[in-house]
């Protein structure tokens, strides 16, 4: 897992969470988002590699506490929110030659904790497993 989300119990507000299940391969990785504010329908979650935490500040982005934890963005799936969370599923085809290989996923959500109406998760990566 990589850096934790932004901290906002100032605000009374839970941190944005990415959780993920074991990508192995023929199955799905699952990736779980939580604490999604209520005001967002959605939770968009991208994929790609693991880079070093820049925050939205540094994008133009006033959302203090949020950073940016992908150095790539290779695609990105959207879950709808039921109850403050949303799951999405990847397919990992049942590839040998996928052993080893890493992804990583970063998660938002609209939010009205701050003036860019986004919050941000940690990152999580992910090793194909067999």
């Amino acid at each position: 897992e990589l850096a934790a989300g932004v901290v906002v119990s100032d605000v009374g507000i839970a941190p944005l969470a990415l959780d993920s299940s074991f990508p192995v391969l023929g199955s799905t990785w699952d990736l779980t988002t939580s604490n999604i504010d209520p005001v967002s329908p959605l939770a968009i979650t991208f994929l790609g590699d693991a880079g070093p935490a820049v925050p939205f500040l540094a994008i133009g982005l006033n959302a203090p506490g949020c950073d940016i934890h992908l150095s790539t963005t290779l695609g990105s799936l959207t879950g709808l929110a039921t109850a403050g969370a949303a799951t999405v599923s990847l397919p990992i085809a049942n590839n040998p030659a996928l052993a080893g290989f890493q992804l990583s996923a970063q998660s938002i959500s609209l939010t009205s904790i701050n003036a860019a109406g986004l919050i941000s998760s940690n990152g999580v990566t992910g090793s194909v497993g067999n």
